[in-house]
């Protein structure tokens, strides 16, 4: 009985200056993450940032006005164009963000959450309830991004088997490198989770990263709802209302 209550300790129980380290540990991998989020940033509003590079100094050389290059800025930067900065920031933001959301709940709840709760609260019914209430905050947070548009990860590989979501995107060519990203950094966020499992100290916390992991795999890998993914990207680029294409499943 002795021998099992010490053992029971000492699994719920780390080496605060382990636990310290860990901290330190991941908190390096989510500013990692934001400054590869931030260069893919400035990767995707590239083109059309040339373009005003262009457009200012070809307007300079041939002694334009300051009125005219303002407003072949401005033309450049306006929401009503399909190819300018703003659009395509949305656009980004609505296919990083979620990514981005979850990556630094999962780590932030492992690291001061169930890593830091073993110094004074070793109960594993308290483990398992604090579990629960986090994954359902989780679930909650995905529902509205990953589980709604999760299909958009998927379009640049379903465009070489697919012929409707191929001649969509031959439509919209100017986003297929947004949307090629976008699937890059959802395979980095699942790695890097992956590598955040060094960094889990208890069950709880590895159960909860492996949930993480499973929710945004079988979220994409299994999201069906084309038609959701299409009219985020018409609603992002043009200012219409999106009518949809009616994508039929695979």
């Amino acid at each position: 009985m002795l021998t099992y209550r010490v053992s029971l300790r000492e699994t719920f129980i780390i080496n605060p200056a382990e636990i310290d380290t860990a901290m330190m540990q991941s908190l390096g991998l989510i500013l990692g993450m934001s400054l590869i989020f931030f260069f893919v940033y400035l990767l995707v509003i590239s083109p059309p940032l040339v373009e005003v590079v262009l457009h200012a100094v070809s307007k300079a050389i041939y002694n334009k006005r300051r009125d005219e290059r303002l407003k072949i800025l401005m033309n450049v930067t306006s929401s009503n164009e399909p190819t300018s900065i703003l659009r395509y920031t949305l656009l980004f933001a609505y296919i990083s963000l979620p990514l981005f959301a979850i990556f630094v709940y999962t780590v932030l709840s492992v690291d001061y959450v169930f890593n830091m709760f073993n110094r004074s609260f070793p109960s594993p019914v308290l483990g398992f309830i604090i579990t629960f209430l986090l994954l359902y905050v989780m679930l909650l947070l995905a529902r509205f991004t990953i589980i709604k548009y999760g299909a958009i990860y998927k379009l640049p590989f379903l465009s070489l088997v697919r012929k409707d979501i191929r001649q969509f995107l031959e439509e919209h060519y100017n986003i297929r490198v947004i949307l090629a990203i976008g699937s890059l950094l959802f395979s980095v966020t699942i790695i890097v989770l992956l590598l955040d499992l060094e960094y889990a100290y208890t069950t709880f916390s590895k159960d909860f990263i492996f949930t993480a992991i499973s929710v945004l795999l079988i979220e994409v890998i299994f999201n069906n709802k084309y038609d959701n993914a299409i009219k985020l990207i018409e609603r992002t680029l043009t200012s219409s209302r999106p009518k949809g294409r009616g994508f039929s499943s695979p």
